[in-house]
């Protein structure tokens, strides 16, 4: 994450998701609730594990579930920690060229085909 408008590198964001899979005429994904943020220092912290408490508690996922995400995030800790690929990589002063236009978005694109 960078700050606004290009600004400085403010940190990692490890946003736990099962794997994007397609159906249909669209793409399937599941966000698992459980995220890490890590400082431009790499000091780490978990966000939002409250939420993944109450995600099993009304039943969108299981106990076993929340554990192999729990268990994920430690894995990307373990790289964080030991600075691992991509922590270890130049991507806090990667910039995108200014020169490259902004996307455009087909018409009809969330309209479910």
């Amino acid at each position: 994450m960078w700050g606004e408008g290009g600004g400085p590198f403010l940190a990692w964001y490890v946003d736990m998701e099962a794997p994007f899979r397609r159906a249909g005429g669209g793409i399937v994904t599941w966000d698992q609730t459980l995220d890490i943020v890590a400082g431009a220092d790499l000091a780490w912290w978990w966000k939002d594990q409250d939420q993944l408490d109450l995600a099993v508690r009304w039943g969108w996922m299981t106990a076993d579930e929340a554990r192999l995400v729990r268990a994920e995030g430690e894995r990307v800790i373990e790289m964080i920690e030991s600075r691992a690929a991509p922590f270890n990589e130049s991507w806090p002063d990667w910039r995108p060229d200014p020169a490259w236009p902004v996307p455009v978005l087909p018409p009809g694109w969330a309209s479910p085909a």
